[in-house]
């Protein structure tokens, strides 16, 4: 049986503070993608500041209070969370490439379009993930009040 809704409130409440703050930085982002067309020193700083928010993000999602304790105790999310976990590494390697081309582009004073659509890319798949964890936790919220076995 999953943790009661209330012991979760903490880390829900944590989480929510921690995606509103990626989707700040994503946004920062993308607007300089929009209005430079050669890397700034400003993009590689927000870039690998998304890349450690992104890594601290993902160690909580992962820490023994959240997604771990979801296969111990609803096992038929196992395979969904073990899923999600595999994305967080992938994501990772992605965001730590993206901040090398940033270094590397900005070092080249070579225009940002490639930059850009690597980005957009990873962007989308951040989203689609962060959607397939709304689903799992909305799963475990269904069975915590009995809408679902």
């Amino acid at each position: 049986m999953a943790p009661p809704i209330s012991s979760r409130r903490l880390s829900d409440d944590t989480i929510r503070r921690q995606h509103q703050q990626l989707h700040s930085l994503m946004e920062a982002i993308s607007n300089r993608f929009e209005y430079e067309k050669k890397p700034s020193r400003n993009l590689v700083s927000l870039l690998n500041a998304l890349a450690v928010h992104l890594q601290m993000h993902f160690e909580f999602e992962e820490s023994d209070g959240y997604f771990s304790s979801l296969s111990s105790t609803t096992p038929r999310l196992t395979s969904t969370v073990e899923k999600l976990l595999r994305e967080h590494e992938e994501m990772r390697e992605k965001m730590d490439a993206l901040v090398a081309m940033a270094r590397d582009d900005f070092a080249a004073a070579r225009d940002t379009t490639h930059l850009a659509e690597q980005f957009s890319l990873f962007r989308d798949q951040l989203s689609h993930h962060e959607h397939e964890e709304n689903k799992l936790i909305q799963d475990v919220y269904n069975v915590d009040i009995g809408t679902k076995d």
